[in-house]
């Protein structure tokens, strides 16, 4: 399966870092991701790939969009792939224990979560159909681990996903492809209730829409994570720019 790496042009230090974190992904391919910075709302607007009511960042707008342009290529190769931001870490095995993995989906799988952000809760089927559980992480000690996980073997299964935030790294389906984009597209505000959070929150980015995507589609999600993201705000693309509600309502 071809791994994408989401890069934008002007963060050159980026695909850099990805590849030092990385050094077994010879096969992993650099592709340009849409920056947010050079977007024309209106013609977003106008074309119906943006709705006037959404809640975005530049930033998060041009990451949206090269997560859908990602889903676009793979319903026309009619291949899957697996789509990484740059600032993903793959574990050591994560070639054969992904393979292993998609090898016992169901045959009508839309998509496969590697990792997830550790600062918030994943919601998963323990037992399908009947139990939700969920799972919260140690984000400090996870980025003290994370310049050794390239090193580690890690043996995962995979459970029905119902709610996680971050996609560094997931895999998906041309049947997923074609079931996201008719859901995501186009992009407008939604609201996902987060149990024992105990909030609702506004799609401020693609990976919120996305858990309103689970709840009827075939998700997975590996536990443990094959793939980590230091998560640091700091360094953050998506957050960059300002949000784009008011803006959108006056082009």
């Amino acid at each position: 399966m071809e791994l994408r790496v989401l890069n934008l042009r002007r963060t050159p230090e980026r695909w850099a870092a990805f590849r030092t974190h990385n050094p077994s992904l010879a096969n992993a391919q650099q592709v340009e991701a849409v920056d947010g910075q050079a977007l024309d709302l209106a013609a977003l607007v106008a074309e119906g790939i943006v709705a006037a009511d959404l809640k975005y960042r530049m930033g998060a707008l041009g990451n949206a969009l090269s997560h859908i342009a990602e889903w676009q290529r793979i319903l026309h190769t009619g291949e899957p792939a697996t789509i990484l931001e740059d600032d993903a870490v793959l574990c050591g095995n994560f070639a054969e224990e992904a393979g292993r993995i998609l090898k016992n989906l169901p045959q009508d799988w839309d998509l496969m979560q590697w990792g997830y952000n550790f600062d918030t809760l994943v919601a998963f089927e323990v037992l399908d159909g009947s139990s939700v559980c969920y799972a919260t992480f140690d984000q400090t000690r996870m980025r003290a681990a994370l310049p050794s996980f390239h090193r580690q073997a890690v043996v995962s299964q995979s459970f029905r996903l119902c709610l996680s935030l971050g996609i560094p790294a997931y895999a998906v389906s041309p049947k997923g492809a074609a079931r996201l984009l008719a859901f995501c597209l186009p992009l407008r505000r939604t609201q996902q209730y987060y149990p024992l959070l105990g909030r609702i929150f506004d799609n401020e980015s693609i990976d919120f829409m996305l858990n309103s995507f689970h709840a009827t589609a075939s998700s997975h999600v590996a536990m443990p994570a094959l793939a980590l993201t230091a998560n640091n705000s700091a360094f953050s693309t998506v957050q960059e720019g300002k949000e784009l509600v008011g803006r959108l309502l006056s082009v």
